[in-house]
């Protein structure tokens, strides 16, 4: 799922799922900024095109309905912040009824105030937890070396800081048994799959 408007196709933070465990009943995008590139809005810098992507999701076997939204931020610090307000606002409307899962690369270490915005600070209007907070395990997962239990560095989302996220919201209750900072790499180079280390959970998500 990715935004396609005329001519502009526009995959980044495109949302992937499992069409045999889930049934996509509704999606949309919206901006962060204006286009073209924030050009001319007070507040915003002059920078790439950034958006969110979200889907309305129902697992097939239980039923269970949940909004997943993927974005974005720009690495332009007066944009991450007014992008954490504009998620907030956007997404405060439905927080009450559907559960979300939010992912995505926020440019935002854990001691940035767009972090401290999408945690219901800066007067935002909602409230994102990050699994982080709630994992039951911790751990940098290597393929070359030994891994690394974390499960006691609270500031690891701000030294050494990372910038992508697994936030959840909503009337929900969560249970996360483990959060991966995945380091494993790959070939001859041993080379990782991007410039960002992938961050996965495991969850259980209950309304």
């Amino acid at each position: 799922i990715y935004h396609v408007a005329g001519l502009l196709t526009f995959p980044d933070a495109a949302i992937l799922y499992r069409k045999d465990r889930f049934e996509l009943l509704d999606s949309d995008q919206f901006w962060l900024g204006v286009l073209p590139c924030h050009i001319s809005l007070p507040g915003w810098k002059t920078g790439m095109l950034r958006c969110v992507n979200w889907a309305k999701l129902r697992e097939r076997d239980t039923g269970f309905e949940f909004l997943f939204v993927c974005t974005h931020f720009d690495a332009e610090q007066i944009n991450r912040r007014q992008s954490a307000h504009v998620v907030t606002e956007w997404l405060a409307p439905v927080a009450g009824d559907l559960p979300m899962i939010m992912v995505g690369d926020f440019n935002a270490k854990g001691d940035t105030e767009a972090y401290a915005t999408l945690q219901g600070g800066n007067g935002a209007p909602m409230r994102f937890e990050n699994t982080f907070d709630y994992a039951q395990s911790r751990t940098i997962a290597h393929n070359n070396q030994p891994d690394v239990d974390i499960a006691e560095d609270d500031n690891y989302l701000s030294v050494p800081g990372k910038i992508d996220h697994i936030f959840f919201a909503g009337p929900v209750e969560v249970e996360v048994t483990s959060w991966v900072d995945d380091h494993w790499v790959y070939g001859e180079n041993e080379r990782p799959v991007s410039d960002h280390y992938a961050v996965s959970a495991t969850m259980t998500v209950e309304k």
